[in-house]
């Protein structure tokens, strides 16, 4: 379990890489936002609901990665298959870290109508909720391909997370995820 000192390191260690990471950030998020605007249209940013911190909901920031032009609906762009293989749809996810929403590394924010079906049959879902969310996990890193249906099969990890959370797991997670982006093949 999370100490109040380890939450007051976890926030510093994410202020620090986020104040490391922006200016490279900034110029990917504007260049892809470019692309999305000259090659997919408007609008560039996808926001949506999820459950954080203690079961509230807040809003996600992800560049737009799918069509959204009423017919084909739910399906990627080719931009948005490459911005998802390379993880650049999740750098919006910047501003989340910045207001406190998010972290770095915990388990991954769902949508509520993915959580609330899980909470009633299965109410021990409830405890990935005592940490922020994160833009990475060890849940992401052992099941990297998982989907929501997988939500069940994920928990284990996000537990063990949550209960030997420090800034060492946290920055080793982030080592494990670079590496990972690092490795993964282009479309």
């Amino acid at each position: 379990m999370t100490t109040y000192h380890h939450r007051i390191h976890k926030r510093l260690l994410d202020l620090f890489i986020l104040l490391c990471a922006a200016p490279l950030a900034l110029v990917l998020i504007g260049c892809s936002m470019l692309l999305i605007a000259l090659i997919d249209g408007v609008p560039m940013v996808f926001r949506q609901t999820r459950i954080g911190l203690h079961g509230k909901p807040f809003t996600i920031y992800k560049l737009r990665t799918m069509r959204d032009n009423g017919f084909n609906q739910g399906m990627p762009t080719k931009l948005g298959e490459r911005l998802r293989a390379t993880r650049l749809d999740e750098l919006p996810q910047l501003l989340n870290i910045l207001n406190g929403t998010m972290s770095w590394v915990g388990p991954r924010p769902e949508q509520e109508k993915f959580v609330m079906p899980l909470l009633k049959t299965h109410p021990e879902f409830a405890a990935r909720h005592q940490v922020k969310p994160g833009i990475t996990g060890l849940a992401q890193i052992r099941m990297p391909h998982a989907t929501q249906r997988d939500n069940m099969d994920k928990l284990p990890y996000d537990m063990a997370y949550i209960e030997s959370a420090n800034l060492l797991t946290d920055v080793s997670i982030l080592f494990k995820t670079l590496f990972a982006i690092l490795q993964s093949k282009q479309p």
